[in-house]
């Protein structure tokens, strides 16, 4: 068997904790015709408010707040929960193998945010390679940039308390970061949801007034702060 094939099998194994997660996109907005523009959201549970109110999640607050339509663009939330960047199980399929169909066929796509990249990290197996990771985002955005679509990626968020975190870990998500803030990654915008929720008395933590009490996930007032951050200053279409 090879690494990438063995790799592949403990994460199909893994997924079964989170069963209890839905696996279906929630479209925060409706595809759009083709004479007007869309920025697409790939990502997981983060991105689909697991464990905030229904409906409070970012990508909803923002398109319900108006603030792309403002801008000449609608969001349309295409998360998976349990989904990883690199790697795909038969049910769960990587933000890599799924950009052509859940984001780059739809009509008028113009930007594609990725984000919730810490799966690749805190799940099993972890991906404790900094650079693969930053590859693999690379390889994301080329493949959008291929089709006409800008990219923007979102920081690693803390995960400190969740109990898959240890140093390892967290040296990746400090290292990934790093690189996206110094811009390592040509042509690709950088929207700093770490700096948001981050508790500045521990960095390695979501701040408590934003921990939904898993220590992984915002609550509903962690993702008003993330959707005020893309609503107010980020790159959408």
């Amino acid at each position: 068997m090879t690494r990438r094939s063995a790799r592949a099998a403990l994460w199909a194994a893994s997924v079964c904790a989170a069963a209890a997660i839905a696996t279906t996109a929630v479209i925060a907005g409706i595809p759009t015709p083709r004479d007007a523009s869309a920025t697409v959201v790939i990502g997981a549970s983060i991105s689909q408010g697991y464990r905030a109110t229904a409906g409070h999640d970012w990508p909803s607050l923002v398109e319900r707040a108006g603030d792309a339509a403002a801008r000449g663009c609608q969001l349309v939330n295409r998360s998976i929960s349990a989904t990883r960047l690199l790697e795909s199980s038969p049910d769960l399929p990587s933000s890599l193998s799924r950009l052509q169909e859940d984001a780059l066929s739809i009509p008028g796509v113009r930007r594609v945010i990725l984000t919730d990249v810490i799966n690749d990290i805190q799940a099993v197996p972890h991906e404790y390679s900094a650079d693969d990771i930053l590859a693999g985002i690379r390889h994301f955005a080329e493949k959008a940039h291929a089709a006409g679509v800008l990219t923007a990626v979102t920081t690693l968020t803390p995960f400190g308390g969740f109990d898959r975190w240890d140093p390892a870990g967290e040296q990746t998500r400090v290292d990934v970061n790093a690189a996206l803030r110094s811009g390592r990654i040509a042509g690709v915008d950088v929207i700093d949801f770490d700096a948001v929720l981050a508790d500045p008395a521990d960095p390695t933590r979501i701040l408590p007034a934003f921990d939904s009490g898993d220590h992984l996930h915002p609550n509903d007032a962690g993702q008003s702060a993330l959707a005020d951050l893309v609503g107010g200053t980020a790159p959408l279409c």
